[in-house]
């Protein structure tokens, strides 16, 4: 579920109404579905503490992904933090925003559609950043990992 919140110092938020006379809105702040929604993923979290498994399951995935890379010679760099990767379709890290946008388009759009026709279903802009999950983590190991294989094999 969507959920928006807004968050600042005591001194910024002390601007906002009803306090302050400046009125802040959003379509789904305070939205009572919304709100439930977000404590209970909260108690999940709280009770599961899916971290260390995003973790460990986001370095297999970037792992699988920089070898499928290696094998098939394709310029492509992987950027992780966490369970939240990327894929650029260039040959080093980019560094700066400027070095994001210098990408082959062409490629990432090859990349797209094979990881699509493997049943990954990945953010269509190459700009975007993927975020890991728990119920991907438990796919067998084997299959995801053959999957993102036949996904490079056919970009070489």
């Amino acid at each position: 579920m969507p959920l928006a919140a807004l968050a600042g110092t005591d001194r910024i938020m002390a601007h906002l109404a009803p306090m302050g006379s400046v009125y802040q809105a959003g379509t789904l702040s305070g939205n009572p579905v919304c709100i439930e929604a977000g404590i209970a993923m909260m108690e999940l979290i709280r009770q599961r503490d899916p971290y260390a498994q995003l973790e460990e399951f986001g370095q297999k995935f970037e792992d699988t992904l920089r070898n499928e890379i290696s094998l098939s010679r394709t310029p492509f760099y992987v950027n992780r933090v966490g369970s939240m990767i990327s894929v650029f379709a260039r040959d080093s890290e980019p560094k700066n925003d400027t070095d994001t946008t210098e990408i082959d388009e062409k490629l990432f759009n090859k990349y797209f559609w094979a990881m699509l026709e493997e049943g990954f279903m990945l953010p269509p802009s190459p700009f975007e950043a993927y975020f890991l999950s728990i119920p991907l983590s438990e796919i067998p190991e084997d299959e995801w990992k053959t999957k993102i294989r036949n996904a490079f094999r056919k970009l070489r």
